[in-house]
C-alpha cells in the first residue's frame, strides 16, 4: 500500500512494510519506508494521508526519527 507522509509543505510517498495490530485492534502500529526523508525538528510529527480518491484521507500521524 501507497501512504503520503506529509510535514509542514513537505508530502512524500512512503510505502507501507509492516502492520503490527498488537493488543488493540482499533491502535495498529504501522511501518513505513518513506522514498526519501522529510527535513524536520526534533520530536516532529507527520501526518499520513492516503492519496487514492477525490477526497483527502488521513490514515494517522507518525512521530519522526
Amino acid at each position: 500500500m501507497v501512504l503520503s507522509i506529509g510535514h509542514v509543505m513537505q508530502f512524500i510517498s512512503c510505502r507501507v512494510e509492516k502492520i503490527d495490530d498488537g493488543t488493540d485492534v482499533r491502535m495498529p502500529t504501522v511501518g513505513v519506508r518513506p522514498d526519501k526523508l522529510p527535513v524536520y525538528p526534533p520530536n516532529a510529527r507527520a501526518v499520513l494521508h492516503d492519496p487514492e480518491g477525490d477526497k483527502l484521507l488521513m490514515a494517522g500521524t507518525q512521530k519522526l526519527p
